[in-house]
């Protein structure tokens, strides 16, 4: 029997346990808290849902599976060689067999899965997956070739089947000639680099008080004498060294699964009749494999980023023997008098900015030092002649420039992007802001306005300076992103008086309110003489001239769309002088009259960024971001380790604003996500040492999150991983940037 269990007393905790048909008298159920409760079997299982509510009574949720009374009576699903659990249900759906399978996280469990069933003659008509970190659950929908389910009487066998067939493509496979090695080597390498496990977690936390306080001593000794340990340096080298190894042989492996694995699809498109349902499977499982690599090859980007900025940091000694080498190669060749210093390796990268000064980012020079001329004290170089060389200064001189011109080359890519200087604006506000948005996705149920007033005292406690408010206006949908009569601010949130008085009581806590500014677009109140929605109601009475021209389903005679469309609603054309001065009234109303304090503009990528400046300059907030949605780059469908040319985009529209307004940072959400919910934290650096995403590059106009309503909440376009918020969140608390608290994590 399958028994999911969900604790009312230990939150977000969702455990799974078998009960094999054995005697024994209890089951312990440990949480992930340490704590546990314990199961009491009965001697008959006749009775088996009043023995689940009898004994369960602290558990707040409990899901059975597999509970017929063949289930109850065979050997457990868990198979010893399998980590997968199988159960059938003939209840649950009209047509299909439900089969819900669970096992490790496995890229290639759902086509090994899919595979079984196909070579047992049964057909998948729908599958799903849902997993963490360590565990999948496939849910498949499946009937037998005639139409029907599969017999009850037929349950065992097909389980014995996708179990063997499971067991068989969980080992290891070998591809020919240097698969083998390649796997052979990354074997090698893991014993090496992973510590051994055989000592228990108790030795590993004992710590000899004596050795620690002497380690700490002469560590503090080096410091205060300035002096530098070689050793050290030797073995940070050794430790990278190793790391590029076992990533270089990661990839390696990586590459020969999938080479192997195309050949297998090559010479089964030349066998006659061609089996479709084999190659199907054959494609999907190189789809995976193709995965693997794009994700091996990211890190092994990383790893030689890494790589190159230790050598760039090691001290000029160091760096002499290891960037110098063609002249000291040649003189150890050819006896020769003293060679002039070697020059200096470039500068990896100029230091950056402080964050009160994002805009004055040195220029990185660009040209190679020239190498020393010899003392004139010195002899005469000596010229030695054989049958096959001649070494002379002049020859070591070009030697070492053309090392350093390598050196520069090498490195050229890794040199920090020069931010074009602009003028200053509100921005992330004082530089010292922690951001809440203060409702989700469905905060309109709720008389939201209501349950943030009784809750802003909580929320000014907690260390809150500025809260993110919903679109105030009304709208046609409930969430507010279809404005419809700007100055209509009784909303499904709540009715302008409350709205008055929630911004009022947070002035009185020293918090300020920032309005969600929606204006890209907006839903007209009537149909024009086209019959399209094209007249717009309330104070701002626009027509068919104010939307774009390319906007053809609202019947737009405006100028033309300067940026993404948005298609379900009328895009407003900002070019017009009139419309721009219409839409600074309405800030200034919100501004003044109702008391919003900044702007968080919606949908910037709809309109140009000069357009944000005038609004900002005219209405003077103390604070202004804009929502620059972009897509990362991505390859293969793996997030790829530079991700420089996403956060530039971000950074043009903030240039583009002048530096008046602030953007939304998700380059570091997605490498984030990927980061913590992959353990890649080799991402959480880029290729100059510095934070990957926007707050690398112009932190004082970075606002960082890890979710919003948008990718986030009951939407869940983009969802950060649930089980890792507080390291989420602990990196963003302590990381350059404006840090944005999502109100579902609050």
């Amino acid at each position: 029997m399958d028994i999911r269990i969900k604790s009312s007393r230990f939150k977000s905790t969702v455990n799974t346990f078998k009960i094999p048909n054995v005697a024994f008298s209890a089951v312990n159920f440990r949480f992930h808290k340490k704590k546990a409760i314990s199961l009491v079997r009965p001697k008959a299982s006749a009775d088996k849902e009043s023995f689940l509510t009898k004994y369960l009574k602290p558990i707040q949720e409990v899901i059975v599976r597999g509970v017929s009374s063949s289930n109850f009576t065979e050997t457990p699903f868990m198979d010893e060689g399998v980590s997968v659990n199988v159960v059938f249900d003939n209840t649950t759906d009209r047509e299909c067999t439900v089969v819900t399978i669970e096992g490790k996280n496995s890229i290639n469990l759902l086509v090994a899965i899919t595979g079984a069933f196909l070579s047992f003659g049964l057909i998948v008509v729908s599958a799903s997956i849902q997993s963490n970190d360590e565990n999948i659950v496939n849910t498949f929908r499946v009937k037998t070739t005639d139409g029907h389910k599969i017999p009850e009487a037929d349950w065992k066998n097909t389980r014995q089947h996708i179990l063997s067939l499971l067991r068989r493509s969980n080992q290891s496979h070998q591809p020919a000639m240097y698969g083998i090695v390649a796997a052979a080597e990354l074997e090698r390498l893991r014993s090496r680099i992973t510590p051994s496990n055989d000592s228990s977690e108790a030795t590993h936390d004992k710590v000899d008080e004596d050795n620690k306080n002497k380690s700490k001593d002469d560590e503090l000794s080096k410091r205060k004498s300035g002096s530098q340990d070689a050793s050290d340096t030797t073995a940070t080298l050794k430790h990278e060294v190793d790391s590029l190894e076992f990533t270089a042989a990661e990839m390696a492996a990586a590459a020969a699964e999938l080479v192997a694995a195309e050949r297998e699809i090559v010479a089964l498109r030349s066998t006659s009749p061609l089996d479709e349902r084999i190659l199907t499977q054959k494609e999907g499982a190189c789809a995976e494999l193709r995965t693997i690599l794009e994700r091996n090859m990211s890190a092994m980007s990383a790893a030689l980023s890494s790589r190159r900025r230790l050598i760039s940091s090691i001290p000029a000694a160091a760096a002499d023997a290891v960037l110098y080498i063609p002249a000291a190669a040649a003189a150890a060749v050819v006896p020769s008098p003293p060679l002039p210093a070697p020059p200096s390796a470039p500068s990896e990268s100029a230091p950056s900015p402080p964050p009160s000064a994002p805009l004055t980012t040195p220029t990185i020079p660009t040209t190679t030092p020239t190498p020393q001329s010899p003392p004139q004290s010195q002899p005469p170089p000596t010229t030695i002649t054989t049958t096959t060389t001649t070494t002379t200064t002049a020859a070591a001189d070009a030697a070492a420039a053309a090392a350093a011109d390598a050196v520069d080359k090498l490195l050229e890519p890794f040199k920090p992007a020069v931010v074009a200087q602009t003028s200053t604006g509100p921005g992330c506000g004082s530089g010292s802001e922690i951001l809440l948005q203060a409702f989700n996705w469905e905060s309109h149920k709720h008389q939201h306005y209501r349950t943030l007033t009784l809750r802003m005292k909580e929320i000014a406690v907690a260390g809150f300076t500025s809260i993110w408010l919903p679109p105030p206006s009304e709208s046609v949908s409930p969430q507010g992103y279809l404005p419809k009569d700007l100055y209509c601010l009784d909303s499904a949130y709540g009715s302008e008086s409350e709205l008055r008085q929630l911004i009022s009581l947070c002035h009185q806590l020293n918090v300020k309110a920032i309005a969600d500014i929606v204006i890209n677009h907006r839903c007209a109140s009537h149909q024009g003489h086209d019959h399209k929605w094209n007249k717009f109601g309330g104070r701002l009475s626009w027509e068919a001239s104010a939307i774009c021209s390319n906007n053809p389903a609202f019947g737009g005679r405006g100028g033309a769309k300067q940026g993404d469309d948005y298609t379900a609603a009328p895009n407003i054309d900002h070019s017009q002088e009139r419309i721009r001065k219409d839409l600074i009234e309405w800030l200034r109303f919100l501004r003044h009259a109702i008391g919003f304090d900044g702007w968080r503009f919606d949908f910037v990528r709809g309109y140009p960024g000069h357009y944000c400046r005038e609004y900002i300059d005219a209405t003077v907030p103390e604070m202004a971001f804009g929502e620059y949605w972009d897509s990362c780059e991505y390859n293969n469908g793996v997030l790829e380790y530079n991700q420089d040319r996403h956060r530039q985009r971000t950074v043009d529209w903030c240039d583009h604003t002048g530096g008046t307004a602030a953007a939304f940072d998700f380059t570091t959400k997605g490498i984030l996500q990927e980061a913590v919910g992959r353990r890649e934290y080799w991402r959480l650096v880029d290729g100059q040492g510095r934070p990957p995403g926007l707050m690398g590059m112009w932190s004082s106009r970075a606002i960082t999150f890890i979710d919003n309503h948008d990718t986030g909440s009951t939407l869940g376009h983009w969802p950060y991983p649930v089980r890792h918020l507080q390291e989420g969140y602990a990196y963003l608390l302590t990381h350059p940037g404006t840090p944005c608290v999502f109100y579902d994590h609050f």
